[in-house]
């Protein structure tokens, strides 16, 4: 990471954790889903509904969602993330 990060700078890094959100491959199609569970190198995923979609590797996820920024979901649907965390009693993320 020459020329990046130099020596001595603050670095954050996450752990995937349950409850997170993640962007995942699924037969070859891309979601946003919930962690569910994790067990070892596997990660449990579903959705807001209580639904459970089935297990991914790691190798599977690009990333964990950080924000979200509101006016740019296609018009009419719903905030699912929003009504998720209102239901679940969970503050935002960030970082």
């Amino acid at each position: 990471m020459v020329g990046e990060i130099s020596s001595g700078d603050l670095c954050t890094v996450a752990v995937l954790a349950a409850g997170d959100i993640v962007l995942c491959r699924v037969h070859g199609n891309q979601y946003l889903h919930l962690v569910k569970a994790i067990q070892g190198e596997r990660f449990q995923i579903g959705n807001n509904r209580g639904g459970i979609n089935g297990w991914i590797t790691r190798r599977q996820i690009f990333g964990r969602l950080l924000a979200v920024e509101p006016g740019r979901a296609r018009a009419g649907s719903p905030s699912r993330l929003a009504a998720h965390r209102e239901a679940s009693g969970a503050s935002p993320r960030r970082g």
